[in-house]
């Protein structure tokens, strides 16, 4: 068993000292604070001069000179400094060195802390660390100090904070690990920051954040991080993107943003309504991007109006629980899909909830619209699973690779939710239209067909909803070779039954010479626009006459439905 190590008061520690010369910041009076701020502020950068050497800034510098009357080196400064550090942490303490990194680990601070406008170093540890009245970095430009040795990485791995964090137009220019931070309160900004060399918020925990405005020109990994409210607009990402294993349980914005690597959503679920309206898909030669939605859960509305996917677009094994929206987008190469249709192995994810012998993991629940969108190469739907309502394609343009696969298609709605009756029959009325574009002839009557049976809803007389169930059944509508052929065979089975047996029960005859008689009689019937037929049925009783009529009646209603059939499957003219 693992025994945690007690965390330090800040104040033991001789950087967080440094950093706070002038004093803590209090809960009191915001005016007192930003004088205790301003002069930690000077103090910090002035000690970054005259010790650690970084004499980049002429600002400070010009400060150091005026305010203690020598320039650099400046051994008054030093002294002063030094004589600040005694008196805060004992007669032992030492000034650091500039090859020294500067840890800030494993502390407690009990007082809000603010290094806004800080000039920070490109190796800063807060490992562990727990800020109890919140952090700010605003405005703080994370650069490599001129002598520092260490490698190049800031922490924030495991730090804990209780009331938010401010990193609002910060820049790093190495890497950072925010690996298992935690904002348990409050609002986290990371607004315009500028991530130079890649981040890492692996199993961090937000309860609100923002990165709205922020680039990331490295890759950026989201990996298993819990999200309450968040928001990403006009972020930018120039290399790869992973949210695999995050969870959304809010409202989430991924507003214009720009991805220019592959993103990855993997095994990602939006409890609340998420937006990607205008966001921008584009694709990088060097990186051979693409974007994956895999095992994603949409539990609300999600939006992605007018979103432009210039790279391929993958969505496996996903379940939109509420209304999803990709009017007015572009795509170049989409698949939504059942992952287990590549014939892999499938093992479903824990937290994913849907059994994996259903018949579609791949699931819109509510509504899919896709009006006014740009197919521009292969769109495809492979057992895709629409429970309630026809995809929308009012307005959209579809491509000739437009591919529906082994879709399942919605139940029509029942006559008392007319306005879900008109939206299917809208649906496939527009499908139908763009498969008679594409000259898709087949999938045309496929959705002529559907079109049909959701217009028997609307129907008023029960008289002709009669008829057209009675067209459903009888022959699909035009497009099935089977059924009248089976309705022919059952006919021609009913008469030769009803002819034997009334031949045999009251006509006395033989079985054998009974059934001879009614196959002759029953072929007859069949055949009876042939002149040789009326042999076959001459020597009929009356009874036997009214079966043939019934009989030459209705094979030649299922003939002619068969020849519709077989017209339909074979356009011919």
């Amino acid at each position: 068993m693992t025994v945690e190590k007690p965390l330090k008061p800040a104040n033991e520690s001789i950087w967080y000292c440094l950093l706070t010369l002038h004093g803590e910041l209090t809960d009191g009076a915001d005016a007192d604070n930003k004088e205790i701020h301003g002069e930690n502020l000077f103090l910090w950068n002035a000690f970054r001069v005259c010790v650690l050497g970084q004499t980049e800034d002429p600002k400070t510098y010009i400060g150091i000179a005026n305010r203690f009357g020598q320039n650099l080196p400046n051994k008054n400064f030093e002294a002063f400094v030094a004589n600040r550090l005694q008196k805060r942490m004992g007669a032992a303490a030492r000034l650091p060195g500039p090859e020294e990194a500067i840890d800030l680990s494993g502390l407690k601070f009990d007082k809000p802390v603010s290094f806004a406008g800080f000039l920070l170093p490109s190796h800063l540890s807060f490992e562990g660390s727990h800020f109890i009245k919140g952090i700010s970095f605003e405005g703080v430009q994370f650069k490599k100090f001129i002598q520092q040795a260490a490698a190049d990485e800031i922490s924030f791995k495991n730090v804990e904070i209780n009331a938010g964090m401010d990193l609002f137009n910060t820049a790093f220019s190495q890497k950072v690990d925010f690996q298992g931070l935690t904002v348990r309160d409050g609002d986290t900004i990371f607004r315009q920051v500028h991530f130079q060399n890649g981040a890492d918020f692996t199993d961090a925990k937000f309860e609100h954040v923002t990165f709205s405005g922020s680039h990331f020109s490295v890759a950026a990994l989201f990996d298993s991080a819990q999200f309450g409210r968040a928001q990403f607009r006009l972020c930018k990402f120039y290399n790869s993107t992973k949210f695999t294993g995050a969870n959304f349980v809010k409202a989430t914005e991924f507003v214009q943003v720009e991805f220019f690597g592959s993103a990855h959503f993997d095994n990602v679920r939006f409890e609340n309504p998420v937006l990607f309206d205008g966001c921008r898909f584009l694709p990088n030669t060097e990186l051979g991007a693409s974007t994956v939605f895999q095992f994603v859960r949409f539990d609300n509305r999600a939006s992605f109006l007018k979103t432009e996917f210039g790279i391929a677009l993958v969505f496996k094994s996903f379940i939109f629980n509420g209304d999803a929206s990709f009017e007015g987008c572009i795509f170049s190469n989409v698949r939504f899909g059942d992952l287990r249709s590549d014939g892999k192995q499938l093992v479903l994810p824990k937290e994913y909830v849907q059994d994996a012998s259903a018949p579609s993991l791949a699931v819109f629940s509510a509504k899919a619209d896709f009006r006014n969108a740009e197919l521009k190469n292969r769109f495809s739907f492979h057992k895709v699973n629409f429970k309630k309502f026809v995809p929308d394609f009012r307005g959209a343009r579809m491509h000739e690779a437009t591919e529906f696969n082994d879709v399942i298609w919605p139940q029509p709605p029942t006559p008392e939710n007319i306005e879900d009756v008109y939206q299917h029959v809208w649906a496939y009325e527009r499908l139908k239209m763009e498969m008679d574009r594409l000259k898709k002839h087949a999938d045309e009557q496929f959705f002529f067909r559907k079109e049909l049976r959701v217009r028997r809803m609307l129907e008023k007389s029960p008289s002709a909803r009669a008829l057209d169930w009675l067209y459903e059944i009888s022959s699909d509508y035009g497009g099935s070779v089977k059924r009248p052929l089976e309705w022919i065979g059952g006919i021609l089975a009913v008469s030769l039954c009803t002819i034997t047996a009334s031949r045999y029960c009251y006509g006395h005859e033989k079985f054998w010479t009974a059934f001879r008689h009614a196959r002759d009689n029953t072929v007859g019937n069949f055949i009876s626009f042939l002149s040789s037929a009326k042999d076959l049925s001459s020597h009929s009783s009356t009874f036997e006459k009214y079966v043939g009529i019934l009989e030459g009646f209705s094979t030649a209603i299922f003939l002619f439905l068969l020849i519709l059939a077989l017209r339909n499957k074979f356009r011919l003219k």
